[in-house]
């Protein structure tokens, strides 16, 4: 007995309680695809024990992972971190009882507040509405029972006897009568006023509804994360949320503005962020960054590569029918167009290129609702030139090249170019490290005009002979300056070679390219033209090709 007296005064583990808790995103760092969220919230433990932390999450998926086959788009249940207490473990809930209402915010309580009275103003007029309905169908009754009165046949009102009572009779029915009609007349104008009334009163209704719905109060149904926790006293437990989603994403843009006649390119960046977590992130702390935590952590495996022989396969059997003559035909190449996309596309590497911002103040983002943000802005210092492509332009274009000459990468993005204030094209700007260059065209001048001329067709000359195994042909192409200033023009064109020992190519262009092989482009020769205000220079051209008898010349000017 004395044991049992002694076990009842030690103290005993309290029964588990449920915590519900509000735990709002408070950081978050958005990369190009996905990001990592960072929930707090602080609770009060009421007894030592074990106890459970309810937090709705609005970004987990609607049925909890365990108990659906379907499969759930890139969710993990967040890293849950204590202070305060011992962390046993969690998991996600689709059916917690919670009452949501009681974690909403004070915009939200307050939203659900007027949305309450407002429902509560369109019950009441409502109800006037059919109280003002239900006199007007009053008025009609009397208005009717009196026009039956005096209009004869069955239940008309009978004169009286004493002929000099009458007068008295038919002023009492005209009395009533213009008083009924009187109440019917008020009846209907109180039924109008009592609709509009009540059209007002469900407009402001689902305009208090419509301003909750953009504040997110948690859905019915949304899942719960449940956190099971030991606890040495009552007390304060500080919860951190570490978690990832893939319903957040974020895109750098940039405006190239160029003056002409500056020597460098101002680009103004942006960040255009979105997400669709389907809560609001209020005043986070926000961080961008080019990092990919859904890349690839591991090599592809390689795998074995052996050579083996074969007896050789039989020769296709030949189709009755005959093939299009277009098919037979040979293909033409571009032999200079080829080497030119070739060296236009390499890939572009950057080791340790990663770029994280740090927004300065916090932010707010609705789900949904794509948010711009203004980074500042940076001077590329850039040289420009008129770049002049006559077989290919009718104008010359301004073309800037610019390099990265500050610390940090630039990340890629589309552009809008603007010259002078006028808006002249997009493009994509590719990643820049520093002091990494990119090249940006800023439009076509068109007091610079261009024209190609076949002098076969331009001049009356034969301009071409071919025979089997010779092609000869002449060429020339015009710069003409037609505006009021003077202007430099670099004027670019592909000249034939060839990479064969049996085929001779001879170029004889007048006057003498200034640039051969310009930009390590094999064949590709500029000039450099200093053009006057109305003058126009122009440069011929003279191919010979040789190649041996019986095969094809695959070439085009």
């Amino acid at each position: 007995m004395r044991l049992a007296l002694v076990a009842l005064l030690l103290p005993l583990p309290a029964l588990a309680d449920d915590i519900p808790l509000r735990a709002d995103v408070v950081a978050a760092t958005v990369y190009l695809a996905g990001a990592d969220t960072v929930r707090r919230a602080e609770a009060e433990v009421p007894a030592a024990g074990e106890h459970r932390l309810l937090v709705p999450l609005a970004d987990a998926p609607v049925q909890p992972l365990a108990r659906t086959s379907m499969p759930v788009p890139s969710f993990e249940l967040p890293r849950a971190t204590l202070e305060g207490a011992e962390l046993l473990g969690a998991a996600l809930l689709d059916d917690a009882g919670l009452d949501l209402e009681a974690l909403d915010t004070p915009a939200q309580g307050e939203a659900r507040r007027a949305l309450r009275a407002a429902e509560e103003v369109v019950r009441e007029t409502r109800a006037a509405v059919e109280r003002a309905r239900g006199a007007l169908a009053g008025a009609a009754i009397r208005t009717r029972w009196l026009d039956t009165l005096a209009g004869g046949g069955e239940g008309t009102l009978r004169p009286p006897a004493d002929p000099a009572a009458l007068g008295p009779a038919l002023g009492a029915l005209a009395a009533a009568s213009g008083d009924a009609a009187a109440d019917r007349v008020a009846a209907a104008a109180a039924v109008e006023a009592a609709e509009r009334a009540l059209e007002e009163a469900e407009a402001r209704e689902a305009e208090a509804r419509r301003a909750l719905e953009r504040l997110r109060p948690l859905a019915e149904g949304t899942p719960v994360l449940a956190i099971s926790l030991v606890a040495d006293a009552a007390g304060p437990v500080r919860l951190t949320l570490d978690g990832r989603t893939d319903a957040a994403r974020w895109q750098p843009r940039y405006e190239a503005r160029l003056d002409t006649g500056a020597e460098a390119v101002r680009l103004d960046r942006r960040a255009e962020l979105r997400q669709d977590t389907g809560e609001i992130w209020r005043d986070v702390a926000l961080r961008l960054s080019t990092e990919d935590p859904f890349a690839r952590a591991e090599p592809t495996p390689p795998m074995p590569d052996p050579a083996r022989a074969r007896p050789p396969a039989p020769p296709p059997v030949a189709e009755a029918r005959a093939m299009p003559e277009a098919m037979d035909a040979p293909l033409e190449m571009d032999v200079a167009a080829l080497g030119t996309a070739r060296a236009m596309a390499p890939e572009v590497v950057f080791e340790g290129a990663t770029v994280r911002l740090e927004y300065p103040r916090p932010v707010t983002v609705r789900p949904g609702a794509p948010l711009t943000l203004a980074l500042g802005t940076v001077e590329l210092p850039a040289e420009t030139e008129l770049r002049a492509v006559p077989r290919r332009d009718a104008t010359a274009f301004l073309v800037a090249e610019a390099r990265n000459a500050g610390a940090e990468p630039i990340p890629s993005g589309p552009a809008v170019l603007v010259r002078d204030g006028a808006r002249v094209g997009e493009t994509f700007l590719a990643a820049l490290a520093p002091g990494a260059e990119v090249e940006l065209g800023f439009g076509a001048v068109e007091t610079v005009r261009l024209r190609w001329l076949p002098l076969a067709r331009g001049e009356g000359d034969a301009g071409v002979f071919r025979r089997s195994d010779t092609l000869r042909e002449r060429l020339a192409f015009e710069v003409e300056n037609t505006g009021a200033a003077a202007r430099e023009v670099l004027a670019l064109h592909a000249l034939p070679f060839s990479e064969q020992e049996d085929v001779g190519v001879e170029v004889d262009a007048r006057p003498a390219p200034d640039l051969r092989d310009w930009r390590d482009l094999r064949g590709v020769a500029g000039w450099r033209m200093a053009l006057a205000p109305g003058e126009t220079r122009r440069v011929e051209i003279a191919v010979e090709i040789d190649w041996p008898e019986g095969q094809e010349l695959h070439w085009r000017p």
